[in-house]
């Protein structure tokens, strides 16, 4: 019996979420990552989260998601995380791009087609709202939203 719980985690992969993607993909049936802007700008944090998915052999589809806040203007942490989001480290340039830019739909459409799964947001949550707001029923339909915000 597997007890591994399946979730989506939904990241703006810097420093921190790089281990969180490697975390997940040891204690948990990887089921997609959705990519938000947040350490750093969503082109940086869509090419790292494919970054991390080749570097660990991963065969889970990225989306790419918000570039930005609901409101205001978006505000980097490239003096923590540094100006690619992963401190400067020499990984080799993903060998594809991400499987769509709407990490919306793929949040909605995935909770329909397979209710119980967990969401992890742990970056802005600019993805998880905008899902909520097109499909409020999503809530009903995963079994947990574990955040870290």
């Amino acid at each position: 019996m597997n007890n591994r719980p399946r979730i989506i985690l939904d990241c703006d992969p810097g420093v921190d979420d790089a281990f969180a993607v490697v975390a997940a993909a040891r204690w948990a049936d990887l089921v997609g990552i959705t990519t938000v802007a947040g350490n750093v700008s969503l082109a940086c944090t869509t090419n790292n989260a494919l970054r991390l998915r080749d570097l660990l052999g991963l065969k889970v589809p990225v989306h790419t998601g918000a570039e930005g806040p609901l409101k205001g203007t978006p505000v980097f942490a490239d003096h923590v995380h540094g100006v690619d989001g992963l401190g400067g480290i020499d990984l080799p340039e993903p060998t594809s791009g991400p499987d769509s830019e709407n990490a919306i739909e793929y949040l909605v459409e995935s909770t329909r087609s397979e209710e119980g799964l967990h969401l992890v947001p742990i970056g802005p949550l600019t993805n998880i709202a905008l899902a909520l707001k097109a499909d409020p029923s999503l809530a009903h339909r995963v079994a947990s939203i574990t955040l870290m915000g």
